[in-house]
């Protein structure tokens, strides 16, 4: 079974834009999607073994219809794959820390 994470940003970016600031404050790699729009961020974390990473495209999960919801105030998200091993929170923690070091 695999999972992922959906981490919603309001940044009034395009997707592009948006997965190129991921990519340089966390050190991962920005490369195109399959799919048009939609921009992949990942890599090897740096300090790290861990390989971590998701696709960056428009929300969207938000502006159904008649249904009003959070979610409908987030432009953009990041669909993050977890690592294989290590787990979540080591990913989580390694991501932090590059990001806290490039900053």
């Amino acid at each position: 079974m695999s999972t992922s994470d959906h981490i919603f940003l309001r940044t009034g970016l395009t997707p592009t834009e948006a997965a190129r600031r991921i990519a340089d404050t966390l050190g991962l790699e920005l490369s195109p999607g399959r799919r048009p729009g939609t921009q992949v961020v990942g890599g090897r974390i740096p300090g790290s073994a861990t390989y971590s990473g998701g696709w960056v495209t428009n929300n969207y999960l938000g502006n159904e219809p008649g249904e009003p919801s959070i979610m409908d105030h987030y432009d953009v998200m990041w669909v993050s794959i977890p690592p294989k091993r290590g787990g979540l929170r080591y990913a989580a923690s390694a991501l932090r820390a590059s990001a806290i070091n490039r900053s």
